[in-house]
């Protein structure tokens, strides 16, 4: 069966197709990182596309799990730019709806499909700052719902995944808005895991396994839900 994982470059697009290169055909796309692309179609065995060129494959994928996702210039919401917040919706939000419009003809004529989205736990808890983040996630994750209740009756399923921070270039980029210095490094680290139960972040791996048991038989039941893999952060 083929798969197609976006964002595939980062730190956790690159553990989804760790996790999956040996049972599925996997394509995954990138953006700017070409040559970390080229590495990991040899090392995966895997296939890259570039974002730019989701307009013209054929849509013939059984597995769709939408990663890609940015944070723009943290801000208060009076100080965020419209400018940085269309970009985000577009990354966010108009390209998954994109891939999973096209595709989901191919599932329905197989009776067959497994849609994994990533998004937030900020799409259910908002974060301060983060208005144009907070917002995109929350709207890919009823975007999902919604396919969930229209598709379901054609042995498609779609399931939204909600982690909490993690290690990545968007919290790396979050960062430099922030620390200036490892003390405060310390003390940024402290704060995201001062809410959370377990007092630690979540594990791409921990995530990638969620996503395998969502795309596997054992969860063909499993529709519409919207996940939080969050040490219970939302609580």
């Amino acid at each position: 069966m083929k798969m197609l994982i976006t964002g595939g470059t980062g730190s956790l697009g690159e553990e989804l197709v760790k996790e999956f290169y040996k049972d599925y055909d996997v394509t995954f796309t990138y953006y700017s990182n070409l040559e970390k692309a080229k590495e990991m179609e040899k090392k995966y065995n895997a296939h890259y596309l570039h974002t730019s060129e989701l307009d013209n494959v054929e849509y013939n994928y059984d597995v769709v799990i939408s990663n890609a996702g940015i944070t723009i210039n943290p801000r208060i919401t009076s100080e965020y730019s419209e400018d940085d917040f269309k970009k985000t919706l577009d990354v966010n939000v108009l390209l998954p709806f994109k891939i999973i419009k096209n595709n989901l003809p191919y599932m329905k004529k197989n009776n067959y499909g497994r849609i994994v989205t990533i998004t937030s736990i900020y799409a259910v808890k908002p974060e301060v700052e983060l208005s144009g983040f907070n917002a995109s996630k929350s709207a890919l994750d009823t975007l999902t719902k919604t396919v969930a209740k229209e598709y379901g009756e054609f042995g498609i399923t779609a399931n939204s995944v909600l982690p909490s921070t993690f290690e990545s270039k968007t919290m790396q980029d979050i960062l430099k808005e922030y620390v200036h210095n490892e003390q405060e490094k310390k003390e940024y680290y402290d704060m995201l895991v001062a809410d959370s139960p377990i007092k630690r972040l979540v594990t791409t791996r921990e995530i990638a396994k969620l996503v395998r048991y969502l795309v596997s038989e054992d969860a063909s039941f499993i529709n519409g839900a919207s996940i939080p893999i969050d040490g219970g952060y939302s609580i």
